[in-house]
């Protein structure tokens, strides 16, 4: 359904699922926020404003699946983590939030009529006789979503367009400035190249001296990196939980606490009868009196734009609250008193219902125990960073420390900067992160860190027991690769001068062929047609040869040669075409422009409306939320 909404919605429904206007406007992220822990169970807090982790949540997992589709499903929540969707998650929310507290200063409203205008006119819901309830309806189930919170969210969402449009909607960008611009990007020019390719150089073998030569010029490209050893106490809310006895009685008790969780609830089915007015659907009413199915009387009463529609496992609070509390007080394949809500008149039968259902207890007390010893093991890793960090500072030595509260020191042997071991393979089994690492290799060795945290909550103390420099190696170390490398450089330069020496005997551009001619390693081949933003790399050049190219003028040769990926080139430009003009590509152009001097403008709004309205963030409890979320599926 998002999908599909995604592709085919031209209106407010594509923005207000994929937040458009307030993605590009989300740009300053997480770092510009004043953080500050504690702010009385919020997330975080805008003018006031909270911002609760079900929200991010909700916002994170729909960023997930979407991650999931495009990379196949094979990305797990601890990438999605790593990836930056959290913080994506809530900078979009801040930025709702901080738009929102603008418009509640200006006192601006979206009346009744206009957000019933909105779904009216939005297309995804328009069927052939225009608006489709059923389309809605469908979206609201897909997407498990109230009537009355959808449309809490579309005022919303409409009220911060319509706040971010007056801003950016008058922006124009003129069509000479376009114009110019379509002109350059699109020039396109055509050419040849004489190449001549640095492999076919014929170099004589290097002796030792030569190699050790090379070698001492580029000792540095060839020098063994610094390896650590490292001892590190790592405090896990995982490394903790089994340790952990969670009373009978607690887990009980977070049973009934979070009963809502293991209750499916009621659901209802029903055979729906649209009118746009009363009186239709009261002659509705009286045709399903007289025992005529509703398949029936909407096919007799289409031409009064009657629609049918068939819902299924709707559960109570789904619908607007008239219609809720007819569904839900009517007993099976009974037929409802005609209901008005702000989409027409409806006309109900109750097809199914199924009773709710509760999952037992024994069934999930080993995963509720679970969750309380891993709440309980992050509750208790602050205390226990404090006893660890208390023996260390008392002169215990770290693994005892380590034993004293509970867990095991990881002796690392050799380390990089990288995180990998002498063998290239991942050292400290994978744990070693890029902020432990940068550390690790930032401390003078022999004495214990201070004790850290990690953005997942996690802690860590360590001390680098030795140091082994990166050093050069030697020649015998290194000698196949040294001598590979040596030969490729030495045919290099040898293919360079012989260019050179080419280039001097070209006297125009029709006489690359005539040069090449005869020459060991040379051949002229076309190129083109290329555009100033061409790499030049799918036809072996590089984008210094492709720069050369758009100063030559047409019938010229660059002067001097250029680097191509084989080897050294000259090169002639035969033809330059320019772009025919084209009025739908100056538009496109100038709307491009204007949505850059759109983004501007966002950019300086957003960091007026920080300077103006207090953000906060709690980060304990952001950090918890991120490490719940890599530990879950795992």
């Amino acid at each position: 359904m998002l999908n599909s909404m995604r592709k085919h919605a031209t209106g407010w429904v594509v923005k207000v699922l994929f937040g458009v206007l307030i993605a590009s406007f989300a740009i300053w992220g997480i770092g510009d926020v004043l953080r500050r822990p504690g702010t009385g169970g919020a997330l975080a807090t805008v003018a006031g404003q909270p911002i609760t982790d079900r929200e991010v949540l909700r916002d994170f997992d729909s960023r997930y699946r979407q991650l999931e589709q495009s990379m196949g499903g094979n990305v797990t929540r601890a990438q999605a983590v790593s990836f930056g969707l959290m913080n994506q998650a809530l900078s979009a929310a801040v930025a709702q939030r901080l738009v929102d507290a603008h418009a509640r200063d200006l006192k601006l409203t979206v009346s009744d009529e206009d957000l019933a205008r909105t779904v009216h006119d939005e297309p995804a819901f328009r069927g052939e006789q225009g608006f489709d309830r059923s389309r809605l309806d469908m979206y609201l189930r897909g997407n498990n979503m109230s009537e009355q919170g959808f449309l809490a969210m579309i005022r919303d969402d409409t009220l911060r367009q319509r706040l971010l449009q007056s801003m950016t909607a008058p922006v124009t960008a003129p069509a000479d400035v376009a114009q110019r611009l379509l002109a350059y990007r699109d020039e396109q020019r055509s050419g040849r190249v004489l190449m001549v390719d640095a492999s076919q150089m014929q170099v004589e073998a290097p002796d030792d001296a030569a190699l050790k030569a090379y070698l001492d010029a580029n000792a540095k490209k060839y020098e063994a990196p610094e390896f650590r050893t490292v001892t590190l106490v790592l405090l896990s809310p995982d490394d903790l939980d089994n340790e952990i006895k969670v009373d009978d009685a607690a887990v009980k008790a977070e049973y009934d606490n979070r009963i809502g969780e293991f209750t499916t609830p009621e659901t209802r089915s029903f055979d729906q009868l649209v009118a746009p007015d009363e009186a239709v659907i009261r002659q509705a009413q009286q045709m399903a009196a007289q025992g005529q199915g509703f398949d029936a009387i909407a096919a007799a009463l289409k031409d009064k734009g009657v629609d049918r529609t068939q819902l299924t496992d709707v559960k109570k609070g789904e619908l607007p609250d008239a219609l809720d509390k007819a569904v839900f007080g009517t007993a099976q394949d009974a037929v409802v008193e005609p209901v008005e809500d702000p989409f027409g008149w409806h006309l109900l039968r109750v097809t199914a219902v199924k009773p709710q259902a509760v999952r037992g207890f024994d069934e999930v007390k080993d995963q509720l125990a679970h969750d309380l010893a891993l709440q309980q093991a992050n509750d208790q890793l602050p205390k226990l960073s404090t006893k660890l960090d208390d023996a260390i500072a008392a002169g215990t030595p770290l693994d005892q420390a380590a034993e004293q509260v509970g867990t095991k020191a990881l002796k690392v042997d050799a380390v990089d900067k990288q995180g990998q071991d002498k063998a290239g393979q991942p050292a400290g089994g994978g744990k070693l992160t890029p902020e432990m690492l940068d550390a690790i290799f930032a401390a003078p060795a022999g004495q214990p860190s201070l004790m850290n945290q990690l953005k997942d909550g996690r802690y860590y103390v360590f001390r680098v027991d030795n140091i082994e420099p990166a050093h050069p190696r030697p020649l015998d170390e290194v000698r196949e690769q040294v001598a590979n490398d040596w030969k490729q450089d030495q045919q290099g330069k040898k293919a360079k001068a012989e260019a050179e020496d080419l280039r001097t005997k070209v006297t125009d551009a029709q006489s690359l062929d005539a040069v090449a001619a005869g020459q060991p390693g040379a051949s002229v081949r076309p190129v083109g047609p290329l555009k100033r933003t061409d790499q030049g790399f799918q036809q072996g050049l590089r984008p210094e040869a492709v720069a050369a190219i758009f100063r030559t003028p047409a019938g010229s040769v660059a002067p001097g040669v250029v680097e191509g990926l084989d080897g050294w080139a000259i090169v002639a430009v035969d033809q330059v075409s320019e772009p025919k003009p084209d009025p739908a590509l100056v538009d496109k152009v100038r709307q491009a422009l204007a949505n850059d001097m759109r983004a501007d403008i966002l950019q300086q709004y957003e960091q007026a409306l920080r300077e103006r309205y207090t953000v906060s963030v709690d980060e304990q409890q952001l950090a918890q939320m991120m490490q719940a979320q890599t530990q879950q599926g795992q």
